[in-house]
């Protein structure tokens, strides 16, 4: 059993580790998702396929809860089976013996799933194991695997062992999080619980920092590492230097030789640390871009969201039906739309339509055609070219209009909330706060509106308000009581005050968006119509801005290398340096950074990403960010974990 666990320990290691040396000779740089695709394709076996297209490569997947995850934004169904699997089963399914074809494991490197599939080996379920770990497995746990093995006289059918370094969830291009389902873990709420135990600190930042190092792995770099101070975020980045630091030093390990073929010269990427408390009022502001739109009003999950539609049922009465959209890569309009402010994107359906409709009508106008065509010389040979042309386009006219009508429904929805929730008037009163204009109406007065959105929208605008604004004793009074009558949940101002609180004696400063805008919204009400008068109610028109959030400002400035008020005891530490000397100064003529991985500790959001999206397009593609953040989470989530740490504090 030992000696088996020692060659499975080599060969995964082996295995593993080539994966980035074959994904950066033929991956475009800087596509964390292309990168952890061309992963699981290799995993599935897509070079012995392109070696040997004629021959047949049938597979079972079985992948754990996280596995699924990882999987489920970048491969589909329909591309599953184009790798050859035919069926695919979660790890704790109820599965039958199939002894005839080979099964290719994807999970977590975990007692549970280990003990799971030293049963498998014991039931002879499969013909041959190929065993891939989302993260390097402890020694432990390989040699109970390998004595499950020997037992059950299968060591020879396990053909690989695989440490991929996927332990992370990419959303797009450019955005990963470290996981999508319990997160509870390393959920803000777990990070600033006064009342956690150290283990249980310490064993969530080992698992952030093992998100991180996976994600360097698979993008094949060793970053300069920022960090912020007093928080969690130098811990995670002292751990993380540490861990890299080890594999360099490592002569076996290969997992980061060929991180110089990846980047242009000898230009490293710097990977920055940021704790959320850098800024929480980001996460609550109400948004106006459309994917931050459907995040934060509808359940927007894995690039799939899912909300319930009226519509008309028999006898005209209306009835809720529920909606599922995947809004991925395949889908142009989203891709193309999804950063855009939302009445950008009322306007780019209408004009889609009319697309639409114009190529529609060109199509029913080919029997005139026909019959125009009979003066011609050869009648049949320009009919039947026509003909063809609209057949060809047939297909992709139908896709384009199941994706219009797709939009239309969900632009529908956002609108409907847009309209019942006034989120209009509590956008354009948190940029006034955001950016110390004068308010053009009291918070009071909005708080106060009973038509004015639910009590988590109260909330929301009160957060800003506490902690950008500049509030009497007597206001904070009257706010509140507001707020309690309303049926609002006070519970997190207990969590913000102490955080105030300490940001006062540490002598932090203080972070405010500073957008750079004019006038928010049109000053009347506008019927917005996308097709045959779709849109029934008015609703201000959201204009978009221009301005940089927080974060952004920070990112900017350390890749330009600039002290400011925000930066100014940021931490420098490079792995590279063998010896280890702790952080240090930033090198003297050290050059401006082209590309930077911005990690936000304790939960982040697509506003955040957009506003990083926008600076990078802004350099004209001279460059490139890619955001990644411990748990995706929207305003309701953030406050529900503010929620539990203000009770926390009370109950002490």
């Amino acid at each position: 059993a030992e000696e088996h666990a020692r060659r499975t320990d080599h060969r995964g290691s082996r295995a593993g580790r080539s994966l980035p040396k074959m994904m950066q000779a033929t991956l475009p740089k800087w596509s964390v998702r292309e990168r952890q695709m061309q992963t699981l394709k290799n995993m599935l076996g897509a070079r012995q396929m392109a070696e040997d297209p004629a021959q047949p490569n049938w597979k079972i997947l079985i992948y754990d809860d996280m596995g699924q995850d990882v999987l489920s934004p970048l491969m589909s169904v329909t591309e599953l089976r184009e790798m050859g699997v035919t069926l695919y089963l979660n790890l704790f399914a109820d599965r039958q013996v199939v002894d005839d074809v080979p099964a290719v494991y994807f999970v977590a490197p975990t007692q549970k799933n280990i003990q799971r599939i030293c049963q498998d080996f014991r039931n002879n379920l499969y013909e041959t194991y190929e065993l891939n770990f989302l993260t390097a497995v402890p020694r432990d746990l390989l040699e109970i695997l390998a004595a499950a093995a020997v037992e059950a006289n299968c060591a020879q059918y396990i053909l690989k062992v695989f440490d991929l370094y996927s332990n992370f969830v990419t959303l797009e291009d450019d955005f990963f999080i470290s996981r999508h389902r319990n997160t509870q873990a390393i959920s803000y709420q777990a990070l600033n619980n006064p009342e956690a135990k150290d283990q249980e600190i310490e064993a969530s930042m080992d698992d952030i920092v093992q998100t991180l190092f996976s994600a360097l792995v698979t993008l094949g770099q060793v970053p300069i590492i920022r960090c912020s101070r007093r928080n969690a975020a130098e811990n995670i980045a002292m751990r993380l230097e540490g861990m890299l630091r080890d594999h360099l030093k490592n002569t076996k390990s290969t997992l980061f030789s060929e991180s110089a073929a990846v980047t242009s010269g000898f230009q490293r990427p710097v990977l920055i640390l940021l704790d959320r408390n850098v800024d929480t009022t980001t996460v609550l502001h109400h948004t106006w871009t459309y994917q931050a739109l459907v995040h934060d009003v509808l359940d927007l999950q894995l690039n799939r969201v899912k909300f319930m539609d009226k519509v008309e049922g028999s006898g005209g009465a209306a009835r809720q039906k529920e909606r599922l959209f995947d809004l991925d890569k395949n889908d142009v309009f989203w891709q193309r739309c999804r950063g855009k402010p939302f009445p950008e994107v009322a306007a780019a359906i209408e004009e889609e339509l009319k697309a639409y409709k114009a190529k529609e009508s060109e199509i029913k106008s080919l029997q005139g055609a026909f019959a125009s065509d009979g003066a011609d010389d050869d009648p049949l040979s320009q009919g039947t070219s026509k003909l063809t042309s609209a057949i060809n386009s047939l297909p992709q006219l139908l896709e384009k209009k199941r994706g219009l009508d797709m939009h239309t429904t969900l632009l529908t929805a956002v609108m409907t909330q847009l309209g019942e929730r006034h989120l209009d008037s509590y956008y354009e009163m948190e940029e006034e706060i955001m950016n110390k204009k004068k308010l053009s109406r009291q918070v009071l007065d909005l708080l106060s509106d009973p038509e004015a959105g639910t009590p988590e929208d109260r909330m929301r605008c009160y957060i800003i308000y506490f902690m950008d604004g500049d509030l009497s004793q007597e206001e904070t009074d009257r706010c509140e009581a507001v707020l309690k009558s309303a049926g609002c949940n006070l519970a997190p101002l207990a969590h913000l005050r102490e955080m105030k609180r300490m940001q006062r004696l540490s002598h932090q400063p203080a972070i405010t968006a500073q957008h750079k805008t004019e006038s928010l919204f049109s000053q009347a009400s506008k019927m917005m119509k996308i097709g045959e008068d779709l849109w029934k109610q008015g609703v201000k028109k959201l204009l978009p801005t221009s301005g940089d959030l927080p974060i952004t400002r920070i990112v900017e400035a350390l890749m330009d290398l600039k002290e400011t008020a925000l930066t100014q005891d940021y931490l420098y530490l490079d792995p590279k340096l063998l010896r280890g000397s702790g952080p240090g100064a930033v090198p003297k003529g050290r050059p401006p950074f082209d590309d930077a991985i911005v990690y936000v500790v304790g939960g982040g959001n697509y506003t955040e990403y957009q506003n990083l999206v926008d600076f990078s397009e802004r350099s004209m593609g001279k460059r490139r960010v890619i955001y990644g953040t411990s748990e995706l989470m929207n305003a309701s989530s953030f406050l529900n974990q503010l929620s539990l740490l203000g009770r926390s504090l009370n109950s002490s």
